[in-house]
Parts: structure tokens; sequence; C-alpha cells
């Protein structure tokens, strides 16, 4: 069954019927299917999405955070936990219980603020090779969710990290990114931002 048929099978948002975006994440996603073991969803809502991840990484264990108690979506290999995203010490308090995790995607407040305090906490603590995915990015053109913080230009000042910002010489490196970080001075997110894809509304970025 493709992703997208569980998306539709559990009524999640993601699905082809609204947002779409299971179609890139299964472009992402299904080469990982089996090795997947620890996957972290910030926003629960309904909990469709959470049951839609158990049942395709057939081997992880998903995390739900949520600023509301919603542990009636507890399972076998489904959690729950309190969890205020714009909180870096309650987020923190999450890798006392999983030191790790394969994939993280951010779901929840949809806020530019809370979206960059989520990202610059987590993603450090993603495993290398990991992947971290911001949704609905739209909302970074809406002041309804952004009037301090636009995630939007963070993510355009990602892709100046994925070049390294113009620190490496073609003449010498020709753009191995893996062999330039062990070369040159450069910045965490310099040095560890792989690669990002983006479609509408959706973000995936690699971590090296």
């Amino acid at each position: 069954m493709s992703l997208d048929e569980l998306g539709l099978k559990y009524q999640t948002d993601k699905a082809s019927t609204c947002h779409n975006y299971l179609q890139y994440y299964e472009m992402f996603f299904s080469p990982l299917k089996d090795k997947v073991k620890n996957l972290l969803e910030i926003g629960v809502w309904e909990g469709a999405s959470l049951k839609m991840w158990k049942e395709y990484f057939v081997n992880a264990d998903v995390v739900g955070i949520d600023i509301e108690d919603k542990k009636q979506f507890n399972s076998e290999r489904i959690r729950t936990i309190i969890c205020d995203q714009s909180s870096h010490s309650q987020l923190m308090n999450l890798f006392d219980l999983h030191p790790s995790f394969d994939i993280i995607i951010d779901d929840g407040s949809h806020i530019g603020e809370h979206q960059l305090i989520s990202f610059n906490t987590l993603f450090p603590l993603l495993k290398s090779g990991g992947l971290y995915c911001i949704e609905d990015v739209l909302c970074g053109y809406d002041s309804r969710w952004n009037e301090k913080v636009k995630i939007i230009d963070r993510i355009k000042d990602m892709v100046g990290e994925v070049q390294m910002n113009g620190k490496i010489p073609n003449s010498f490196i020709c753009a191995n990114k893996q062999e330039a970080v062990k070369k040159y001075d450069a910045t965490y997110f310099e040095k560890n931002i792989e690669w990002i894809f983006t479609s509408c509304g959706l973000v995936i970025i690699k971590k090296m």
C-alpha cells in the first residue's frame, strides 16, 4: 500500500485529498521503510498521521508531541507526550526518552518563531542522514502565523548553507561537500545540511 493510500485510509490532511504532501514523502521515505527506528511528529491533532506512520514504518516507534494531552492515541509503537514546541527546555527533555530520531516532522503551530525554535533545538539531535520536515510553510507568508519570524526566510538562508555560502572553491573541490566540510571553516548548519527539497507548503532537510 502506498503512503498516500495509507493517508487516505486514516484520513490525514497530508494525503492527496488535501495538502498532497505524501507524494513527496513517498519519494524520500520509501527507501527507508524498514530502516527507520524512531520518528517524531510535532502536532498530533486527531492522531491520523501517527497511525499512518506506524503502519508505513513497520520497525519504528512513533512519538507525537502536542501542547494538549493526546494519550487516547497511545498504542503499541505510538506514544504521545505533552510538549510545547516553543520551549527549548521541553524539547530537550524529549531526548531523555529518545536520544535520537531518524525523521522529525513539524506539523505543529505553524508559527514561524515556534518552527525556528524547534528546528534549532531538534536538528542537531537528528541522526546523521536523518530527515527534518516542515509542513505548511505557506503560513510563512501569512501575518496571522508570523508576526515576528518568517520560517520561509530561514529556509532561504539554508539554500546558502547547502552551498556553504560560497566557501567551496570549484577549482579545488567541485561541490564535493563531504570533503569540503573537512577542509574549510564553516558554521554548524553549513557543515550539517546536505540538501533541501521544497514543494508547495513542504520542506525536507537532510542532515549530513
